[in-house]
């Protein structure tokens, strides 16, 4: 089944889904915001079990704040980045409640919510950002 989309239509829903990306990664870049000391974290550092780990939950959000800032202006990048914070979070949600990165200190409630938060996030960013990637390409062939 193909869709006959007239450049009008094709426009517009282009412009939709780059405002819906651009709601998601700020609920992302809210939802890293949150996974900090600063915001909802109370397991201590010392439960962590490589500091190491600290730049990978940040790179996350880093990247998050980068896709928000870029989606109307570079959408190609913005959309790579975005795919790439949205693979993180999918494995930091489940990694952090299987007590992977905390030892011996159970997840707290509102990480845990935040967590399904960001996973639903990382889903939609999932499903729309290769759309918006392709839309960009600078390509002279034509799609089929």
């Amino acid at each position: 089944m193909s869709y006959n989309l007239t450049p009008d239509a094709e426009f517009s829903l282009l412009q939709l889904i780059l405002y819906v990306l651009s709601f998601v990664f700020a609920v992302m870049s809210v939802c890293g915001f949150l996974f900090t000391p600063a915001g909802l974290e109370t397991r201590p550092l010392s439960a962590l079990r490589s500091y190491a780990l600290i730049p990978v939950f940040l790179a996350g959000t880093i990247l998050d704040i980068a896709s928000l800032i870029l989606i109307f202006k570079k959408p190609r990048i913005a959309a790579a980045t975005g795919i790439v914070a949205a693979i993180m979070y999918v494995f930091l949600a489940p990694g952090d409640q299987a007590e992977i990165f905390f030892v011996g200190v159970p997840v707290p409630v509102g990480i845990t919510i935040n967590e399904i938060v960001a996973l639903i996030a990382s889903i939609v960013v999932l499903l729309f950002a290769p759309m918006v990637y392709l839309a960009n390409r600078k390509s002279s062939k034509p799609l089929p």
